[in-house]
């Protein structure tokens, strides 16, 4: 499953199928193409600028991803956190569709007052939430014995990271003490892991570009409310 449907689960309401109110989610689901991409070896990072190494992927939403890259080389990755949310025309819609077609979850459309089209994508809450929580904390054993992870491993690293990053971190530790802990050993992860340049790479310019997106998102919320006091 990829990193950006693993996201996708944690951040949605199983009940409701909507995505829980975050500012950075959104973000967060178009860096977590990326991630995948370079921790697969599709892309790298040179200097922040996104290049294309393997142009091709087994994945229908990673696979248009690189040929949206290709199509625009040598952009930053802060360019395509944001502009892969308009290029892949509603993202989060796409990764439900995904999970829809393999029976992960419904898919269940109506329009609100007739007219204003509402997607909703519920599903059985399974036990992703204790496999993350179970995976991270055989990390954070590991991070005691400076022990190298497993691909799978650095993965959950990088999910954390965004599950973080969208401030919906309780989704998976639902004790306040908990997920305080486990935010600040998130913080501090690769700089005590044997983790892959990509994994560090990966971390530190999405976290970066999810605080532009989170200031940005506010100053937004704050002109609006401006402009309707006016």
């Amino acid at each position: 499953m990829l990193i950006a449907e693993q996201l996708f689960l944690l951040t949605t309401n199983p009940s409701t199928g909507k995505p829980y109110m975050s500012s950075t989610l959104m973000h967060c689901l178009s860096a977590s193409l990326i991630s995948e991409l370079l921790l697969n070896g599709n892309l790298e990072l040179n200097k922040k600028k996104v290049s294309l190494i393997q142009s091709e992927s087994t994945d229908p939403l990673l696979q248009k991803t690189l040929t949206l890259i290709a199509n625009k080389p040598n952009r930053s990755i802060d360019y395509w956190v944001t502009q892969l949310l308009t290029s892949h025309k509603n993202l989060h819609n796409k990764i439900g569709d995904k999970l829809s077609d393999r029976g992960v979850v419904s898919k269940q459309e109506k329009k609100i007052l007739g007219l204003f089209p509402s997607v909703a994508f519920p599903f059985e809450k399974g036990d992703l939430s204790d496999v993350v929580k179970d995976t991270f904390n055989i990390v954070l054993s590991k991070k005691q014995s400076q022990t190298e992870l497993n691909s799978h491993e650095e993965k959950t690293i990088v999910l954390m990271s965004l599950l973080q990053g969208s401030g919906l971190i309780k989704n998976v530790y639902d004790n306040r003490s908990e997920a305080r802990f486990v935010e600040k050993e998130i913080k501090r992860i690769t700089k005590d892991l044997p983790v892959t340049q990509a994994v560090k790479k990966v971390m530190d310019v999405v976290q970066l570009d999810l605080i532009v997106a989170a200031t940005t998102a506010s100053v937004a919320a704050s002109s609006d409310s401006s402009s309707s006091s006016d």
